[in-house]
């Protein structure tokens, strides 16, 4: 610092190698004029030059004193084109290099926050082709400084259309930010750890104890989500007190950061810019409306209805026809984006009749964009070919009565169920053990509908396998996680371990207890087999072969294995993810399943919670529900809520399954 008070400058930014005699390390312009270099190296020595100046990591005090005293100047030099290209363009470029260290991301963006307040150039250097900074801030999802450079006098540029139509796809993180929220959940449940996480300085805190290694399910790194998102802060406030988080709502409290930002942008834009915008399409055949539909994102349709609104004629009679075609645009799956915004968040139930669940808010707001670019009211509906089905599956539908009854396989087979055996509300086939991978994907995956599969697990090896004597002679001493409910680790409930041998044995577990009294019963595993025995249980319940055909059509695809088994009255609690298939070997178990618009987690018991919905006294829509039995195959597809009660005790495995990036799942 007094070297740099004392005339030397860090002027040296764009320039590779240290002149030897600085004092310090420091740079003098007089013999900075080493061979040019990228913007990447221009950026990591920018750092190292802090560094060397700090003689610590980089110190935004430090660097502020030195870029307010005149010694970084806040344009550097990009050759070999010679145009002059903002800082913030090569601080940005930084940020891939610190994704896995928050504390130097979150540096580095207070450093971006810090000098467009000095007046940094905001705008982007068209036309070299470079994005904008503007749109380096909205992908890294630093909202608040987008905000910030767009009243800095930030436009939007021609190169930057592809990256504006990435902003439409900001609320895909629905599912990983919900861990986020039962993280949250579970540390607010416990009053001690609670008071570590108070205040600004304990949100941070809570954001980075939340953040996933490498490779794992991403949480989104959103450090100011609780001052930029009211849907949030209204989520937070309920935490620690047991109430469900609804997945509309966290889908809203990430529209919330996008929403705004995403009307700044349209007006600024030009018009030619806004038709190219809905012009964009991917490899899929997907523009940006299909992807806004997919994530639920109302708040960000709605910013697009009023800056339609507003501008009126200006808006450009070219840029709203684009916008009309992009409405009715097919992908490769012959979705337009208003039937996927049905599809995953409308009121249409699995099966020929109405769902007493009224659709997502993202539905009403596709509507209402529809309504302002004047299209006819027949074409906002769902098309038929959501609800259609082939002939040959409404002959499997109609075969009720004639599968043969399931065999305990030495099981239990006493049944607990105070509530009567339900009707399903879900489509049922019979006798379609010859179901291929094409229908399955097209009828049920790409349609978003649940289906049982009644008999069809009963040709596959896991009967076999999974017979009471088989099974232990094999797999009884394996030791494996037991609880009340699956994963209970995860949310801060109790969880032990017993042998497989020692879950076998366990008695059925009474419903008639209090809340805590059942979470208390642990009693159910429901686990991801790991260590000596995954490949042997894995070889002896392998995928259905309609499954196993889908996957060889998506090579990027994946699967969970689980493996479940517990007595009568044990279950799972609602709660969502990707694409499931379940196959029950031997018992029976009750389903319970809301549609994507109402699904969300809950860590109260299975038996809690079908109490309380099928005991009477409920108020509100009364979910789906369906009694599975041994060697049938269930499918729920991604992001239906569901939540499973055992009658009777009850083997099987699941598999979770991803297809292509989950928010168009």
């Amino acid at each position: 610092l007094s070297a740099a008070a004392g005339g030397w400058q860090l002027a040296g930014v764009g320039r590779t190698g240290t002149p030897s005699g600085s004092p310090s390390g420091v740079v003098d312009t007089a013999k900075a004029e080493a061979q040019p270099a990228g913007a990447v190296d221009q950026t990591l020595e920018f750092i190292k030059q802090v560094e060397r100046v700090s003689q610590a990591p980089p110190d935004l005090p430090v660097i502020r004193r030195l870029v307010e005293g005149g010694g970084i100047d806040l344009r550097g030099r990009d050759p070999p084109d010679g145009s002059e290209t903002p800082l913030l363009h090569t601080v940005f470029n930084v940020v891939p290099f610190a994704k896995n260290n928050l504390a130097l991301s979150n540096q580095i963006f207070s450093l971006l926050d810090m000098l467009v307040d000095l007046g940094a150039d905001v705008n982007g250097i068209e036309p070299t082709g470079h994005p904008s900074p503007l749109f380096k801030a909205i992908v890294t999802r630093q909202i608040r400084l987008a905000n910030k450079m767009l009243e800095s006098g930030a436009r939007a540029q021609a190169t930057d259309v592809e990256l504006l139509a990435r902003l439409f796809s900001v609320p895909c993180d629905v599912v990983p930010f919900s861990k986020l929220l039962l993280h949250a959940d579970t540390i607010l449940s416990s009053p001690k750890v609670a008071e570590n996480f108070a205040g600004p300085e304990g949100r941070r805190r809570f954001l980075a104890s939340a953040s996933q290694p490498p490779g794992a399910k991403p949480i989104p790194q959103v450090g100011e989500i609780f001052d930029l998102s009211p849907t949030f802060r209204n989520l937070s406030q309920s935490l620690g007190a047991r109430l469900p988080l609804p997945l509309s709502e966290v889908a809203g409290s990430l529209s919330d950061l996008a929403a705004a930002t995403a009307g700044l942008l349209l007006s600024s834009a030009s018009r030619e810019q806004r038709q190219q915008l809905f012009e964009e399409r991917d490899s899929h055949g997907r523009n940006s409306f299909h992807y806004v539909a997919a994530a639920g994102s109302a708040a960000v349709v709605d910013s697009v209805t009023a800056v339609l609104r507003e501008e009126g004629e200006a808006f450009g009679q070219e840029a709203k026809v684009s916008m009309v075609q992009a409405l009715a645009a097919v992908d490769e799956r012959g979705n337009t984006p208003l039937d996927i915004a049905h599809l995953h968040w409308g009121s249409k139930g699995p099966v020929e009749k109405k769902s007493s669940f009224p659709a997502g808010p993202v539905v009403a707001a596709f509507q209402s964009l529809g309504r302002e670019l004047g299209l006819r009211e027949a074409t906002l509906r769902p098309s038929k070919k959501l609800s259609s089905i082939p002939e040959a599956l409404k002959k499997a539908a109609r075969k009720k009565g004639k599968t043969s009854q399931p065999t305990a396989g030495g099981w239990d087979a006493t049944r607990m169920d105070p509530w009567g055996t339900p009707a399903c509300d879900v489509l049922e086939l019979h006798d379609v053990n010859d179901l291929d991978g094409e229908t399955f994907f097209t009828e049920f995956v790409a349609k978003g509908r649940p289906v049982i599969l009644r008999g069809a697990g009963r040709h596959l090896p896991h009967a076999e396998a999974f017979s009471k004597e088989s099974f232990l002679g094999k797999f009884g001493k394996v030791q494996v996680p037991v609880s009340a409910i699956p994963y209970a680790e995860s949310f801060g409930a109790a969880s032990s371990a017993k042998t497989l041998e020692e879950v076998a044995a366990l008695p059925p577990v009474p419903v008639n207890g209090t809340e805590e009294e059942l979470a208390a019963a642990l009693s159910y595993t429901f686990t991801t087999p790991s260590g000596e025995w995954v490949a042997d249980v894995m070889s002896a319940a392998p995928p259905p072969p309609f499954l196993k055909e889908v996957f060889s059509k998506f090579p990027d695809g994946s699967f969970e294995f689980q493996f479940y088994l517990g007595p009568a009255g044990t279950g799972a609690p609602v709660h969502f993810h990707g694409h499931a298939v379940n196959v029950l070997t031997h018992g029976a178990k009750r389903w319970l399943l809301y549609p994507p618009a109402h699904g969300f987690y809950s860590k109260s018991p299975a038996a809690a919670h079908f109490g309380a919905v099928l005991g009477g006294g409920h108020d509100g829509p009364v979910p789906l529900q369906c009694e599975q039995r041994g060697g049938d195959i269930f499918f729920v597809p991604a992001l239906w809520g569901h939540g499973t009660f055992n009658v009777e005790q009850s083997i099987g495995v699941a598999y979770e399954v991803a297809l292509e990036p989950f928010c168009m799942e």
